[in-house]
């Protein structure tokens, strides 16, 4: 099965320790731009990905590894 949320989350699981910005989260899962909003409402809705800083107007954001249903996921 291959959607755009499933893209994403295995985009940000390939790269758990590390923090991106939205654009680069959607072109390296290779998601268009609004089929990546639609799944991205979805993840934060669900507390899967969390914000972890701001570089300038660039807000950063890493997959949730304290929620217990990611780390199922990640095994």
């Amino acid at each position: 099965m291959d959607s755009p949320l499933i893209r994403i989350l295995n985009f940000l699981i390939l790269g758990k320790d590390f923090d991106y910005s939205m654009t680069d989260i959607a072109e390296g899962s290779h998601v268009g731009w609004t089929s990546f909003r639609r799944a991205w409402k979805e993840l934060e809705n669900r507390k899967v990905v969390v914000r972890t800083r701001n570089i300038g107007r660039a807000k950063l954001y890493k997959l949730n590894t304290q929620d217990p249903t990611v780390q199922k996921l990640v095994k």
